[in-house]
């Protein structure tokens, strides 16, 4: 051979180290645990050492499937098979399809343990399809009707494309947890299939009138909270308006739950708010407004104090003396220290409060928070901590 040749096998060699190989394709054979190489079986080129379905491998699933924490699955645009008999449950590991067929066949899929589910396009969904939210984050990305689901969020958090998810015969039920609106318009079709029994309604925007009403009526339940904005996709000032395209009747009503809100500055009205609301609105003592922080880190507190914030408006009208919530007292914490804080409550007056007083709790990170301000200074989880209380 001479050098010649010798120099293009030598390239060629080198290329095909690099070359991606084919993806497989991995098939469910039995019920059990994704990470248990007797679950599957697959069919391409030969990989020695890989027993379970890897990145952008394709996967047929036809049996009830568990992730644990420690698998993980991503599948960019792939296209997930499910066939009759496949459920997945995602208990604490994370699994991303970008589409997914469901084969006209009736299917479950369940969150819980802090897994994540994340799924794009979906097709051929069936009648008795079953999402269940019990802890981590089932969620889907593109828009399409849920026409079919019964969904659950009980200590998860559900997040849903903008589009109509109660059409057809979809039933969905609120226990606890988050149902993430994400600043999402007309997402019902209708209100008798949205039950909401507990926990949390977030990212709140100008939503069809259905949705207007249903999160607009607290009732007398202490389990129902409203989170105009929870840090998860925006970080400043939100306005939900009850002013929906149909509707102008969204109305604010309650004796008991929660509504949250959040100040980002010391600036006048830098919080979210609630605006257009019907003039014959109404809230009880019960009603908490729950004022949080999701600003930087305050070197300045006396800015704060004097300040207004304007909360609530009515549509046209000016009288707010049925407003009766109750404004209590707050921690927050900035990313550095935490804040004692009380507050003026002039909601029933002009749909305002102002800040009476604010004190730091303490000099210093305690020990064991020492290591959550540093991951705060990364981005997400600082917002996060910052405006809870």
């Amino acid at each position: 051979m001479n050098r010649g040749h010798a120099w293009l096998v030598t390239c060629l060699a080198a290329v095909a180290l690099v070359v991606p190989a084919s993806a497989l394709t991995f098939t469910s054979v039995q019920s059990g645990d994704w990470g248990a190489p007797a679950t599957w079986g697959h069919s391409g080129p030969a990989q020695p050492g890989v027993n379970v379905p890897a990145n952008n491998d394709n996967v047929n699933i036809g049996h009830s499937l568990t992730m644990a924490p420690t698998d993980s699955y991503t599948a960019g645009d792939f296209k997930a098979n499910f066939t009759a008999g496949g459920n997945l449950t995602v208990n604490g590991g994370y699994f991303y399809v970008g589409r997914t067929s469901f084969n006209n066949v009736p299917h479950t899929l369940t969150v819980d343990n802090g897994g994540h589910l994340r799924l794009g396009r979906a097709q051929n969904m069936a009648a008795d399809f079953k999402l269940n939210a019990l802890g981590g984050v089932l969620q889907w990305d593109h828009p399409f009707a849920l026409s079919v689901a019964t969904g659950v969020v009980d200590g998860g958090r559900l997040r849903l494309p903008a589009t109509n998810i109660t059409a057809g015969g979809a039933t969905w039920t609120i226990q606890s947890g988050t149902f993430d609106a994400g600043f999402g318009v007309d997402t019902f079709a209708s209100s008798s299939s949205f039950h909401w029994n507990g926990g949390t309604i977030a990212n709140l925007n100008q939503p069809h009138d259905y949705f207007q009403n249903i999160v607009g009526n607290l009732g007398d339940n202490a389990a129902r909270r409203i989170d105009i904005n929870d840090q998860y996709h925006r970080q400043t000032a939100q306005v939900w308006n009850m002013v929906s395209p149909r509707n102008w009747q969204g109305r604010l009503v309650g004796t008991a739950g929660t509504v949250q809100f959040d100040i980002y500055s010391a600036f006048v009205n830098d919080c979210d708010s609630i605006i257009n609301a019907a003039n014959n609105s109404s809230l009880g003592s019960g009603v908490i407004f729950d004022i949080g922080y999701a600003g930087g880190e305050i070197s300045d507190p006396t800015a704060f104090l004097g300040q207004d914030y304007r909360l609530l408006t009515l549509l046209s009208g000016t009288d707010y003396s049925a407003l009766l919530a109750s404004v209590p007292d707050a921690v927050w914490f900035d990313g550095v220290r935490e804040w004692l804080v009380s507050f003026s409550n002039n909601v029933a007056t002009d749909g305002s409060i102002r800040i009476a007083s604010i004190a730091p709790m303490q000099t210093a990170i305690p020990e064991p928070l020492t290591a959550l301000a540093v991951l705060a200074g990364l981005g997400g989880l600082g917002r996060y901590l910052r405006r809870r209380q």
